[in-house]
């Protein structure tokens, strides 16, 4: 296992020093060796379902989307953009200061 340590992280004052480190145990109970592999069966069941909903929303966003750019079509078919100009309310006139 590799550690990085930066120059003013260093533990100059030890000999020695305890890392954790994860072990697997060899001798596994037959209930747990059971139990986590009807787990992973059920995991697995459901990505697949998870992956199947996610299939059918990202569908039905993109008809939504298609539904959403028609509607703008015909919206700029019968309407417009037109500037007009308004007096700006906040305005204040400088006042002119001769130096």
């Amino acid at each position: 296992m590799m550690t990085y340590h930066y120059y003013d992280d260093v533990n100059r004052t030890d000999k020695f020093i305890t890392e954790k480190v994860k072990k697997v145990k060899k001798n596994w109970l037959k209930s747990d060796e059971k139990k986590l592999k009807e787990l992973k069966i059920q995991s697995d069941k459901f990505k697949k379902e998870e992956k199947i909903a996610y299939d059918k929303w990202d569908k039905l966003d993109n008809k939504c989307i298609k539904i959403n750019k028609k509607i703008e079509r015909i919206n700029k078919k019968y309407t417009y953009i037109k500037k007009v100009r308004i007096k700006n309310e906040n305005y204040r006139e400088m006042e002119y200061q001769p130096a």
